[in-house]
């Protein structure tokens, strides 16, 4: 008997639908990446093992990281994107779909919860179709408050990343499915 059900049609249909999503909010990268030839291209069609499983989990963590940085490095210009954080619910509900994908059968009880969990979330991902062109990102200029600068209190800055790294901690391979290599 196997230890975990994976749907595997349904972790395909939500990497898809996430990169069609960033697609449309600027970011034409990630689809080429999941659409591609490539390792991530591969893992994506065909999900079928552990292996590649934990591979999209990792690509989806460093996505995670890559906005971060992103945003990071565009608060430090004074200025402000509103395409990451629509990326960043984006890629929350691709790996919380992920989650889902994965069933653990040996837990008490547990399974019959997840899939029906599984269940409600495979409703909620509809079958990929391209419905627009992909908009042009541009980074705003900040709105100007003061002529002087923005000083942060190093109380504002600790509070600044322990947010960021609470939102880089969410995406832990482990979490998606037990006994993954814990870390980068």
């Amino acid at each position: 008997m196997n230890d975990y059900e994976v749907d595997y049609e349904l972790i395909r249909e939500t990497i898809v639908k996430f990169g069609e999503r960033m697609e449309a909010l600027g970011f034409p990268k990630i689809l080429e990446d999941i659409e591609g030839s490539g390792k991530i291209g591969k893992c994506v069609r065909d999900p079928r093992d552990t292996q590649r499983v934990l591979q999209i989990v990792k690509y989806l963590k460093s996505v995670a990281q890559d906005l971060i940085e992103e945003e990071r490095e565009l608060i430090q210009k004074g200025q402000i994107d509103p395409a990451i954080p629509q990326a960043k619910a984006a890629l929350e509900e691709c790996y919380q779909t992920m989650k889902l994908c994965v069933v653990d059968t040996q837990g008490p009880g547990q399974a019959e919860a997840q899939r029906r969990a599984q269940l409600a979330a495979a409703q909620k991902v509809q079958p990929t179709m391209r419905v627009a062109a992909p908009q042009q990102r541009q980074a705003l200029p900040a709105p100007r408050v003061a002529a002087a600068p923005v000083q942060l209190t190093p109380a504002q800055m600790a509070q600044i990343r322990a947010a960021q790294m609470a939102r880089t901690k969410a995406l832990v391979p482990s979490q998606v499915i037990p006994g993954a290599p814990r870390g980068r």
